[in-house]
């Protein structure tokens, strides 16, 4: 971030009109279209990026929660999905319920994983002196079902309410999962479990 001369966007969000703002989304939507598109011989192994010939790695993601997240690896897409809706039976039975899990919705894994950033916020962009916008953080990087990122981007929105209409942009930026998102905060507490 150091090497590249300009403000981080969270310092110009607050100063830009909204047609400003307007059109900082419309960049960033680009961007996630750019990373959806990125093909890999990883790229059906949830997780980061790693050799063609290595199996599933240890994934990173504001998504498992806010004390543990690191889990996996997930040598497959099953696995990854077999781990939260395993967390979905643990928080049904925590409640008492006797719900099976065929009667629910489940994790959602009706799209291809893709590559996200899970990190995209305004101290994590640069906008250049000469206007262009860099994605300068990638800690959180790999592939994943393409939900996760409009997912990350509000837990991330959550806590950066200082950002006026930030939220109102990732929707338009990543699609509309808000079904997914609610999902999630079904199984919440369970993700804080080893």
């Amino acid at each position: 971030m150091e090497y590249i001369p300009g403000q981080q966007l969270s310092v110009v969000w607050p100063t830009l009109s909204w047609f400003g703002r307007l059109r900082v989304a419309f960049i960033i939507r680009s961007y996630v279209q750019q990373l959806r598109k990125i093909k890999h011989p990883r790229s059906s192994v949830p997780g980061p990026l790693a050799g063609p010939s290595e199996g599933g790695m240890v994934c990173q993601s504001p998504l498992f929660g806010p004390i543990i997240d690191c889990r996996g690896p997930f040598e497959t897409y099953a696995d990854l999905t077999n781990f939260f809706n395993d967390r979905l039976s643990q928080t049904l039975m925590s409640e008492g319920s006797s719900t099976s899990l065929d009667s629910l919705t489940t994790f959602d894994n009706s799209q291809p994983l893709v590559f996200c950033n899970q990190y995209l916020n305004p101290g994590n962009f640069i906008v250049g002196d000469d206007g262009q916008l860099w994605l300068a953080d990638w800690p959180f990087a790999g592939f994943y079902p393409p939900w996760f990122e409009f997912a990350t981007m509000r837990i991330q929105a959550k806590y950066d309410k200082q950002y006026l209409h930030w939220d109102a942009i990732i929707p338009f930026v990543c699609g509309w999962y808000f079904e997914q998102e609610r999902w999630l905060k079904r199984i919440v507490m369970s993700l804080s479990w080893i």
